[in-house]
């Protein structure tokens, strides 16, 4: 994992990105801001969509290099978007990259058994996401060293340095990150209790998901491992 991105490294791929235009998957605000920003920042262009139904219509209107889809989003999930996508659409050959943070070895091969290309793990480690970006936008046939994305030692709660590490070395973003954080999750307790009285198990599910997800942006180790 790269300790941080040398300057030169989103300058050299907004040379190699510019004017590319990908559409982002993702239900998550504070999630979508942060990807945003990471694919504004190396020179692309990005069109937004807050569920897998909303990537299909955006598939149809627009011809995109590349589709980054979150997995678990209310409406239509990333995958049953990409079967369409695949199947229905006929759109074999678009490059289609989950991202989840379900980050075990069956949770990318499903994503691959099931059309997508490739697989990035949240909390979105910047290198990563780079590298895979540099692989699926660039030659088709050339080789890609695979990010090594081990977890860390736990050292803390909340280690504040891996969360840089993995935003680069932004501590603007990570600042802004942190209260949409307080803003979007505050209240995420109750809400979880409000799904639980209701017996919407599957809500619980995808709000858990989401927290697990923003928490291990953030270097909440505690709380996302939780």
């Amino acid at each position: 994992r790269w300790a941080a991105l040398p300057v030169s490294v989103p300058t050299i791929l907004s040379r190699e990105f510019s004017g590319r235009r990908v559409l982002l998957v993702e239900d998550n605000e504070v999630n979508r801001e942060l990807a945003h920003e990471m694919l504004t920042s190396v020179g692309l262009v990005v069109d937004l969509a807050e569920n897998g139904l909303k990537a299909c219509e955006c598939v149809q209107r627009t011809a995109y290099d590349l589709v980054l889809m979150d997995c678990h989003m209310p409406v239509m999930d990333g995958y049953a978007a990409t079967r369409r996508i695949r199947e229905d659409l006929g759109m074999r050959q678009l490059p289609i990259i989950a991202m989840t943070a379900n980050a075990l070895a069956s949770d990318r091969e499903h994503c691959l058994a099931i059309g997508m290309n490739d697989h990035i793990p949240k909390p979105i480690d910047v290198a990563a996401l780079y590298a895979t970006l540099a692989h699926w936008l660039g030659q088709p046939d050339s080789p890609r060293t695979a990010p090594v994305l081990a977890e860390p030692a736990v050292k803390a709660d909340i280690d504040i340095d891996a969360a840089l590490t993995r935003l680069g070395g932004n501590r603007q973003m990570f600042n802004r990150l942190l209260t949409r954080f307080r803003e979007n999750q505050g209240d995420v307790i109750s809400q979880l209790e409000a799904d639980r009285q209701r017996g919407d198990s599957s809500a619980m599910i995808l709000r858990a998901h989401t927290l697990r997800g923003l928490a291990g942006n953030l270097g909440a180790v505690k709380l996302s491992r939780l």
